[in-house]
C-alpha cells in the first residue's frame, strides 16, 4: 500500500513542473522520467540508493523548473511537503519481509506521525517564503520570525532523528 502510494506521490511530483515548462518540457520529462524509472526500481527492488536519486531527479528537474523564473513560486511549499511525503512512503515500503507487521495502533501512531512531519514541513516552507518575500527592512518582527523558522526546523529534524534511533 505505501509502495503504490509513493508512486503516486511521484507521478504528482513529476507532473506538477510540465504544464508551464515551454521550451524545457523536454528536459523536465526525462528529468521525471528518470526519476520515476528509479523510484520504482528502488522500491520494487529493495534498493534504498535508488529512492536517494529519484528523491535527487525529482528535486532537480523542480530545480530546473524554476529557471528564468520571477519571483517565489507559491506552490514551493507543497513540493517540499511532496518531496518529504514521497520519501517517507518510499523508505517505508522497503520494511524487511521477516519484520514484524506493525499493529493497528502502531500504523496509526505511524501514519499521525507521517502526517505531522509532512504538514509541518509544508507550513515551514509556507512560512519561509513570506518571511523572503515580506518587504521588511529588518527590525524584532523579522529576528522572531527566523527563529521561530529556525526552531520549528530543528523540532522537525528532531522527529527524524527520533525515529531513526
Amino acid at each position: 500500500m505505501t509502495a503504490a502510494a509513493a508512486l503516486l506521490v511521484a507521478g504528482g511530483l513529476v507532473a506538477h513542473p510540465l504544464p508551464g515548462a515551454g521550451r524545457l518540457g523536454g528536459l523536465l520529462a526525462v528529468l521525471g522520467g528518470f526519476g520515476l524509472i528509479s523510484a520504482a526500481l528502488g522500491i520494487m527492488v529493495g534498493w534504498p540508493q535508488a529512492i536517494t536519486v529519484a528523491l535527487l531527479l525529482f528535486a532537480g528537474q523542480y530545480g530546473v523548473s524554476l529557471l528564468g523564473r520571477d519571483g517565489i513560486d507559491p506552490a514551493a511549499p507543497l513540493v517540499a511537503a511532496g518531496l518529504l511525503l514521497f520519501a517517507e512512503l518510499a523508505f517505508a515500503s522497503l520494511a524487511p519481509p521477516g519484520q514484524a507487521a506493525l499493529s493497528r495502533a502502531g500504523q496509526r501512531y505511524e501514519a499521525i506521525r507521517v502526517l505531522v512531519i509532512v504538514i509541518g514541513a509544508g507550513l515551514i516552507s509556507a512560512v519561509l517564503l513570506l518571511v523572503v518575500g515580506a518587504p521588511v527592512g529588518g527590525g524584532a518582527w523579522m529576528s522572531a520570525s527566523g527563529v521561530g523558522a529556525a526552531a520549528g526546523l530543528i523540532a522537525l529534524l528532531a522527529l527524524l532523528v527520533r525515529r531513526s534511533a
